[in-house]
């Protein structure tokens, strides 16, 4: 009976990652819709100063653990692919001192620790003990499912990490709503619950893997790499985070926690809905990416230019439905903050978030796949200190919507530069009539719906969200099957694969 039982399960998981950006998609929705209900849903729980607490402790909490621990995660993937690739056991080598992954990850994470404890108590109008406990057991959560995440993508199993997202979902919202209706409307408890669901999620799906996971984690750290890869990647890491999150910082600094609230809130609506999607294509494009380390080629030229397509796909179609929704959406989702404000962050927030989506999804990993991270770090570095200072100077003399402006401008200036540079490293073939015909498609939905939601002018905002945003759908799906012969069937199993823009290529 156990024996049927398992090879059932079994069974059950491989028809499920069968499709696995189906399932990335799947998991990434329902994490990110999760998350997306706590932001809108918390300050009419929790007030608009602790809301913004709540949102500093997830500032703080994402830049250190990130900061930290990032960096040997992209080491355990490119690792562990490469030498599966190359069919290679791990030579002996004695020479040097080589810490396991396991050490490195107890280590990062003590750091990570250490910084919160450190870092925390600087923030003004705070209470420095609970906001520093409470960003710590965040560092420590989302650390653990990071982790998992990364074995499971080093073992190419993709579509188990969605279901790990899925179940993170549904956590959240029981653990963070269950504090809630319990009378614990404090941000202390409510970022602990948040927090909690992540590290739970993780453990759930250990026992399927461990195996894998203790051979991945007994692995040793490369020669060369700490210094090639890690160091430069941490430094890229923080200069990265210049972007759309330090700006929270300073703004806490100057307009306090309620501005970080509306900041955040506006910040969850506009990037959420590209982030769930590029994040979902990341899972698999980065894998893809190492498989072709070091080849030259047709096949290897049109993956990654298909990589490029399909993001842009994902992003601009994203983007501009917040756009196009923004006041409907506002009305909806942040009737408890300035409305004329919320809307005006929206634009800047969504095209800022597709570039550095971009950028991440493409370009970056063109320079984690090859080992250029000091190059990457050279470009970044200057952007990201023009960015900040631009941050600190809009905030100033215009408040959140200078904070949005400069992330946007930061952004775009990112990934024009990253793909200017990254064509020294690979230069495939650009897709430029590809990308200009999807900017059309999004432009053309955008409009539709704008004339939509003029008629609609009239009714509920509900009703203009849903009917605004199945315009916007079925016009952009639409211009994608006319002018780029989009299969979205194939685009489900594959979305690099240029045969659903046939077309193009004819």
């Amino acid at each position: 009976m156990t024996i049927v039982s398992g090879t059932r399960t079994a069974g059950f998981l491989e028809k499920i990652e069968s499709v696995q950006y189906l399932c990335n998609v799947a998991g990434s929705i329902s994490s990110r819709l999760a998350t997306l209900a706590v932001l809108i849903l918390l300050p009419a729980q929790l007030g608009l100063h602790e809301y913004g607490l709540f949102a500093l402790v997830i500032t703080l909490g994402e830049i250190i653990e990130m900061t930290s621990s990032n960096w040997f995660r992209l080491l355990l993937v490119r690792q562990s692919i490469q030498e599966r690739a190359a069919s290679q056991v791990e030579p002996r080598d004695t020479t040097g001192w080589r810490p396991s992954f396991t050490t490195l990850a107890i280590g990062v994470l003590i750091l990570g620790i250490i910084a919160a404890a450190t870092i925390s108590p600087l923030m003004t109008d705070t209470d420095s003990f609970n906001l520093s406990l409470a960003v710590s057991i965040y560092v420590v959560n989302f650390a653990v499912l990071r982790l998992v995440l990364t074995l499971l993508q080093a073992v190419n199993r993709q579509g188990l990490a969605g279901i790990v997202e899925c179940i993170r979902g549904v956590v959240i919202m029981i653990l963070v709503f269950g504090l809630i209706f319990a009378g614990w409307k404090n941000f202390y408890y409510v970022a602990i619950g948040f927090s909690l669901a992540s590290g739970l999620a993780a453990l759930t799906t250990v026992p399927v893997f461990l195996g894998s996971m203790h051979r991945l984690l007994g692995l040793r750290l490369a020669p060369g790499t700490f210094t090639a890869i890690a160091v430069p990647t941490i430094i890229v890491t923080v200069l990265t985070y210049q972007f759309g999150w330090v700006d929270r910082l300073i703004l806490q600094t100057w307009l306090g926690p309620s501005t970080v609230g509306l900041y955040v809130a506006a910040t969850a609506v506009a990037r959420q809905p590209v982030d769930l999607v590029l994040f979902a294509l990341n899972q698999q494009a980065f894998p893809v990416l190492l498989s072709h380390s070091g080849s030259e080629g047709r096949v290897a030229d049109r993956q990654i230019a298909g990589i490029l397509i399909a993001s842009c796909i994902l992003g601009f179609g994203a983007a501009g439905a917040c756009i196009a929704l923004a006041q409907p959406i506002v009305d909806c989702i942040l009737p408890k903050f300035d409305r004329t404000i919320a809307v005006a962050l929206i634009g800047p927030i969504a095209i800022g978030a597709v570039a550095m989506g971009v950028k991440h999804v493409v370009f970056d990993n063109i320079f984690h796949t090859y080992g250029k991270n000091w190059r990457l770090l050279g470009y970044l570095s200057i952007i990201s200190i023009g960015t900040l200072l631009l941050s600190i100077e809009m905030v100033k003399r215009f408040g959140p919507l200078g904070a949005a402006i400069s992330y946007m401008t930061g952004s775009v200036l990112a990934v024009v530069v990253a793909a200017r540079v990254s064509r020294s490293i690979w230069s495939f073939t650009f897709p430029t009539e590809a990308l200009l015909r999807i900017l059309t498609c999004a432009v053309i939905a955008g409009a539709a719906t704008e004339l939509g939601l003029h008629w609609l002018s009239a009714q509920a905002p509900w009703l203009s969200l849903l009917a605004g945003g199945g315009i916007y759908a079925l016009t952009y799906f639409t211009s994608l099957v006319l002018l780029m012969n989009f299969n979205i069937r194939r685009f489900m199993s594959a979305p690099w694969e240029h045969d659903i823009l046939a077309r193009q290529h004819a």
